[in-house]
């Protein structure tokens, strides 16, 4: 039974190295974000007025993306809406 368990962490710990993601993919993310985040607080942006919020969310780059928004006053029943990606 042994020789199992260790089989199994084995192809568990193979399989974790195979999908981490690289520090270089989460730089990249990170500029992204940043990037997004840029141009939705550009002069030009018809959402600036909202102050949108964007960061990964979650442990990691791999978890979804969200923007955040205060929802104008005239939609105050709910505080603010979440756009995931």
């Amino acid at each position: 039974m042994n020789i199992h368990v260790n089989s199994i962490e084995t192809f568990l710990e193979a399989l974790r190295k195979e999908l981490e993601v690289p520090d270089h993919r989460y730089e990249q993310a990170e500029r992204s974000y940043t990037s997004l985040g840029d141009w939705l607080h550009r002069e030009a942006s018809t959402v600036r007025q909202y102050d949108p919020q964007v960061y990964c969310q979650g442990s990691s780059a791999s978890e979804p993306l969200s923007v955040r928004t205060p929802m104008p006053k005239s939609t105050m029943s709910t505080p603010s809406s979440s756009f995931v990606c």
